[in-house]
């Protein structure tokens, strides 16, 4: 009988607690799934390379490149948004990066290379070190 009495009681304890944390939740604070981040527009790429003293026809070169590289990236996100299959959907994830980076550092003088792909690695441990910890 103690252990029916014992049993029952810890029931209603746990369901007591279940709604009372249910009522604490609020749905409206939840982000949408519709939302969806907007890639950086090439100005706000552009300023990434604020901190290398780039020169005028350099920056002109390195925005002509970003404005490239986002159009081939909005092509390829509307390609994959029109296929159909799984083979179609399977194509090269990020983009051509090694291309990118040659086209740069056709642009960039050593020492700006040296100082944008030093800061481009930490941006990148941080962003696998953030993934990792979620």
């Amino acid at each position: 009988m103690k252990k029916y009495f014992l049993i029952a009681s810890l029931v209603i304890i746990a369901s007591v607690n279940a709604q009372n944390f249910n009522d604490d939740f609020d749905v409206s604070e939840r982000p949408e799934k519709t939302e969806r981040r907007q890639p950086p527009t090439v100005e706000e790429q552009l300023k990434q390379f604020d901190d290398l003293n780039l020169s005028t026809d350099q920056k002109k070169k390195v925005k002509a490149l970003l404005e490239n590289r986002q159009t081939e990236m909005k092509a390829k996100r509307d390609a994959k948004k029109s296929e159909t299959s799984k083979s179609e959907k399977s194509f090269k994830k990020g983009g051509n990066h090694e291309e990118f980076d040659q086209k740069l550092a056709e642009i960039l003088s050593a020492d700006q290379l040296k100082s944008y792909q030093a800061k481009h690695q930490n941006k990148s441990k941080d962003f696998k070190q953030s993934k990792k910890s979620k």
